[in-house]
């Protein structure tokens, strides 16, 4: 019992400190590109949904989609405004996130510091902020904590079904955690066969409750839907845009699991290198069925982790702390796009959209 309550504490006070940080990145973040004045698209929805969860007679489209909604209806989510403060303290949770999971990893604070500045100002938050309301973020934390949990026995498996509860698309996660919890269990294959049975159970919640939600009304984003679509038509209207859409997703921070990954071809960690394609190749599935290219990509965020922690670990403190903050400090005058629907959306500054509008009379904001 002490070790468990000096354990409780000590993740209590990192994750104070964590989300104290995540609070100020996340501020600076709204600063460095504008923010939405209320939810955006299925940022409406999914506020919208909030209000009522419960109500599977009107087959609200995003219906299958309910953790989000869900966890909002319970926290006494009433407005517009409420909703885009509580989506925010989710990306303060995945922000403090990192920089906990850093401190776990024995890395110093300053390091842990520059990785959670990494995600705030990478694209899963920023569109988080641009484009108000939207779930992804809620998805990106759930995948973060099975990551962190792969070596226990059933945490993981529950942060996965929550994940394919927020977002069917979560499903393309599976292939890559398989391997990846295979790697972290000292790639023990009766242990990995189990995680494969509970993989598929994890599955069940979110099976069970889209056959209760179709018992109503099916939804316009049902598995039907996805089963019609032209999947070739679909990843061929945004090949044009492809490329600026990947490189928009982390900029020049893609230079982290590059880099990692020589180091895993030198040292014949093929498994590892494996692992890395196998995640940006799972991201890149999500193409196949929709448009928003820069924003699917975002879920192969684990190779930015990955590669963050093989550089911490291979360079000295000093050197890596130097070269990585170099990187990121030049990454911030990259400008910053969203690529979907085969356009480009350029996020501007909060202080560069008030001169535009209040000077030239332009609005820079733009869907």
């Amino acid at each position: 019992m002490n070790s468990f309550i000096l354990a409780a504490a000590q993740l209590m006070y990192r994750y104070l400190i964590g989300y104290l940080l995540a609070i100020f990145l996340l501020s600076i973040a709204h600063i460095y590109v504008t923010p939405a004045e209320g939810p955006v698209a299925h940022g409406a929805g999914y506020a919208w949904l909030a209000q009522d969860p419960f109500n599977f007679a009107q087959g609200h489209e995003l219906q299958n989609r309910i953790i989000t909604p869900l966890m909002a209806h319970y926290a006494g989510i009433k407005t517009p405004l409420q909703f885009i403060m509580f989506m925010n303290l989710i990306c303060a949770f995945f922000i403090a996130t990192a920089y906990v999971a850093c401190r776990y990893e024995n890395l110093s604070p300053k390091i842990a510091v520059l990785c959670s500045a990494i995600f705030t100002f990478s694209l899963p938050v920023l569109f988080q902020i641009h484009y108000a309301g939207y779930a992804d973020i809620t998805s990106y934390t759930l995948v973060f904590l099975a990551i962190l949990t792969v070596q226990g026995r059933f945490l993981w498996a529950l942060f996965l079904a929550l994940a394919i509860l927020n977002h069917e698309r979560n499903l393309f996660v599976y292939p890559w955690f398989l391997l990846y919890y295979f790697l972290r269990n000292d790639r023990r294959i009766l242990r990995t066969a189990c995680a494969m049975i509970l993989m598929a159970l994890s599955l069940l919640p979110w099976r069970l409750y889209v056959q209760m939600v179709a018992s109503y009304k099916a939804p316009a984003f049902s598995v039907e839907h996805y089963l019609n679509l032209n999947f070739g038509g679909t990843f061929g209207s945004i090949s044009a845009h492809l490329y600026s859409g990947f490189f928009q997703t982390f900029k020049l921070m893609w230079a982290l699991p590059a880099y990692a990954l020589v180091i895993h071809i030198r040292k014949k960690n093929f498994a590892e290198v494996l692992l890395y394609c196998l995640i940006v190749a799972s991201a890149f599935t999500n193409l196949f069925i929709a448009t928003d290219t820069s924003r699917l990509l975002c879920i192969s965020f684990p190779v930015i982790w990955f590669g963050f922690l093989t550089l911490a670990k291979e360079w000295g403190a000093q050197t890596f702390y130097q070269r990585v903050l170099h990187l990121f400090l030049l990454n911030l005058f990259v400008p910053q796009y969203y690529v979907g629907q085969n356009h480009e959306f350029r996020f501007h500054s909060l202080p560069a959209s008030w001169l535009w509008k209040n000077i030239f009379a332009v609005v820079t904001w733009e869907f």
